[in-house]
């Protein structure tokens, strides 16, 4: 019987224990289900806090975008051509000759063509009468040679003329290496040959009076006869270069007094694009002139430090326009002599005569005028207006760095006038031992203000205007001084700043490209405001 009340009592055991354990099962899971419930507040909450989030984030990209930009570029090295140019003026050996009557000048050589002493350059006629005798005689002279040609083997002139064309046929081949190498002094000797012996050929056909020549010969000698009558021929005395260009001026530009030439006689000029090559021409009016030499002067005035080490001798390089180019051209310098506060210079020269005979005031320069250094675009350039403060008037950042500096001043011209409490912001751009500078602002200190400090007033008078340009480098839009270079025309859109004048400017800061409506410390974030 014990056996079997054991058994119940373990049995009844066995089923509180699962009761036990299944209690227990649904409590927890009523626990579970708790946990995993939606907080629907919190998840409000959430969401609002997002939407505030992106409707603020819009709003600042927004804002961004539609602020103007700045633009800004990068400072290259570069380079221009920089030039300090002088004026100059000519000085030639050249004599000019009139016109020994009215008519019409009939010119025997080319412009520029070298001619012998005691040559006929030209010769005056009168227009209708001479030249129609000219016109026949040319005619006859054209028919005596063209019957010589068919005649030749039995003229009595056979021989020499063959013997004179061996001889220019032998010149050319002698004479062919100065045309190839542009040689002219042999080029003219070559021309000098040919043309006296074509003229000492033709002459002596022309000359032959005998068969049936002998009434062409007759009538030439009437028509040349008569032509003397008509015309007058002008001769040179001594040879050189021929120029129908007369100035005016040859007669006051000499050896002889150009060592006493004023600073206003060097800077004349002439357009000789103006100067006529007059076919029609009066009794005594000039008509030519000849230039008698190789060697030739260059005069003019420069200032006494542009020439520093120059002595007279010296071989000078100098650059001389001629058709809107520089011309390099080496000459000695044949006097050097201050006066005043110039030097007077005097250069002289064999080469080159040719190239400039036909000008008197030329533009030069005496040195390379290539410049190199930063490149900076003229929009970036702008004017600043500094002021001039005491720096014992300076009551917070004096010394400090700090481009945020703190004055006290006075509104009004009289010491009557109330002080204001207010702290003036100055932006600083730089200061020595006794004196800050600091910009000009219509918000802040003005020319004219009065500065209070310690029972003492300044009144700011002293201002100047420099030039500068923003460098944003860090975001900021910080204003630096530059000096430029005064021979760059504005034309160019550009200036080349003198490195040596420019340490606060270096290759690749970034400025800004339009400066107009920058001020000094302007926050620049991306190429914005």
């Amino acid at each position: 019987m014990r056996k079997n009340d054991f058994s119940a009592r373990a049995s009844e055991n066995h089923s509180v224990y699962d009761e036990y354990r299944a209690g227990g099962s649904q409590r927890r899971a009523r626990r579970g289900k708790k946990k995993r419930g939606i907080n629907y507040s919190l998840i409000f909450i959430i969401f609002i806090t997002f939407a505030l989030v992106v409707v603020y984030m819009v709003q600042v990209l927004y804002s961004y975008a539609n602020k103007p930009i700045i633009p800004t570029t990068s400072v290259q090295y570069g380079s221009v051509d920089a030039p300090v140019i002088y004026s100059g003026v000519i000085v030639r050996d050249e004599k000019v000759y009139t016109s020994p009557a009215a008519g019409a000048a009939m010119f025997l050589y080319n412009d520029l063509e070298r001619i012998k002493p005691g040559a006929t350059v030209c010769v005056i006629q009168e227009p209708d009468v001479a030249a129609q005798l000219a016109q026949n005689i040319a005619e006859i002279e054209k028919d005596i040679l063209a019957m010589q040609e068919r005649r030749q083997e039995i003229s009595i002139f056979s021989e020499d003329a063959e013997r004179i064309n061996t001889q220019m046929m032998d010149a050319i081949a002698q004479y062919s290496v100065y045309y190839i190498n542009h040689e002219l002094h042999g080029i003219y000797s070559l021309k000098d040959i040919l043309e006296r012996n074509m003229a000492l050929r033709n002459q002596m056909l022309l000359s032959e009076n005998r068969g049936s020549l002998t009434d062409m010969i007759s009538k030439k000698s009437s028509f040349q006869n008569e032509l003397d009558k008509h015309i007058a021929a002008v001769n040179i005395a001594g040879g050189g270069i021929l120029s129908r260009l007369v100035d005016g001026l040859e007669s006051e530009l000499t050896f002889e007094n150009m060592d006493s030439l004023p600073p206003e006689r060097t800077r004349m000029t002439v357009d000789y694009s103006a100067l006529a090559l007059r076919d029609e021409v009066s009794a005594d009016t000039p008509i030519f002139k000849i230039v008698e030499s190789n060697e030739w002067r260059l005069a003019f005035y420069v200032p006494l430090d542009q020439t520093h080490g120059w002595a007279e001798g010296d071989a000078r390089a100098i650059y001389i326009q001629k058709d809107g180019l520089f011309e390099t051209l080496l000459m000695t310098v044949e006097k050097i002599e201050a006066r005043g506060d110039q030097n007077f210079v005097l250069l002289k020269s064999t080469r080159g005569m040719l190239d400039y005979v036909n000008m008197r005031g030329v533009k030069l320069k005496i040195a390379d005028s290539e410049m190199k250094g930063p490149k900076i675009p003229n929009g970036a350039i702008v004017e600043s207006t500094i002021l001039s403060v005491p720096l014992a008037f300076v009551r917070e950042g004096g010394d400090s760095g700090s481009a945020g500096l703190y004055v006290t001043r006075r509104n009004g011209d009289t010491p009557e006038a109330p002080a204001t409490d207010e702290n003036v912001s100055v932006r600083r751009q730089s200061s020595n031992d006794e004196y800050m500078y600091v910009f000009q602002d219509v918000n802040g200190l003005n020319l004219g203000d009065v500065i209070l400090c310690d029972g003492q007033e300044f009144r700011v008078e002293e201002a100047q205007n420099i030039k500068g340009v923003f460098v944003v480098n860090n975001g900021y839009a910080m204003f630096r001084k530059i000096v430029l270079n005064e021979n760059i025309p504005e034309s160019l859109g550009y200036s080349i700043l003198p490195p040596e004048l420019n340490k606060d400017i270096k290759v690749y800061d970034e400025i800004v490209a339009d400066a107009r409506n920058i001020v000094d410390g302007q926050k620049l974030i991306g190429g914005r405001e």
